[in-house]
């Protein structure tokens, strides 16, 4: 009896919208705070619920540019469920994000755990950074090669380091001396640890001969023993 025949009208921007009928209780003393609750407590289940089922191991995922759309396209379908806005009214996506405050899209929180994640593997020093950035050298298979994670985080690091063109030419030489040095360094360690045999494998990251390295091998203090040992494993191995 509290609220029958009772109804409100809200302002927004100094215009007055029109009667709307009060017909539950008045959750804090507001009109919208019914639907505002509503809204707001969907849209904490769903990013709670939703979105963290579907990003369950994105990280290693390997997102091609299909699936990004397809991402991009569950995403609006959610917003856009959870606001009640069909399809008939023919609102822009761009405007659906502005009513939620624009709040990160699934696409890019994909990509940031995939970078988060090479990351970590490129800084640890162990097996797993061997696999990743390695590969074994054998023969190709007609047709286009299929998209491996590794090339989804090469793009992703094209997209979000910008090197300009002057400089990315002088620093060309450098930037193969420092690659050479830092795989030499590797090599060092492997033969301290007995683990000659899988030097190999990181020499075939780049595709690079052992002759390569005879003048870094030098620097770095080591004796012609190792360089002659690393080349017969390279030998056998092959």
């Amino acid at each position: 009896q509290l609220y029958e025949s009772s109804s409100a009208r809200v302002r927004i921007d100094g215009n007055l919208s029109d009667q709307t009928a009060t017909r539950e209780g008045v959750r804090q003393g507001c009109v919208l705070s019914p639907m505002l609750f509503n809204i707001y407590s969907e849209f904490v289940m769903r990013q709670t619920l939703v979105f963290s089922i579907l990003l369950y191991a994105s990280e290693s995922w390997t997102v091609k540019k299909a699936d990004r759309a397809r991402i991009d396209a569950f995403e609006m379908w959610t917003w856009r469920r959870m606001l009640r806005v069909p399809y008939t009214v023919h609102r822009t996506n761009v405007s659906i994000l502005d009513e939620l405050g624009n709040p990160k899209r699934l696409s890019s929180i994909v990509s940031t755990g995939m970078l988060t994640f090479f990351g970590h593997i490129h800084r640890s020093d162990n097996m797993k950074k061997v696999v990743v950035q390695g590969h074994a050298p054998s023969g190709r298979r007609r047709g286009r090669s299929p998209t491996r994670w590794v090339d989804t985080t090469k793009q992703l690091l094209d997209m979000n380091i910008a090197i300009p063109n002057d400089v990315n030419i002088q620093n060309t030489y450098a930037g193969k001396i420092s690659k050479y040095r830092d795989l030499a360094m590797e090599i060092k360690r492997l033969w301290k640890q007995n683990q000659v045999t899988i030097v190999p494998l990181i020499m075939s990251v780049s595709g690079l001969t052992p002759n390569t390295f005879t003048k870094h091998l030098q620097q770095l203090g080591l004796d012609e023993k190792l360089h002659k040992a690393f080349q017969k494993s390279n030998s056998e191995d092959l």
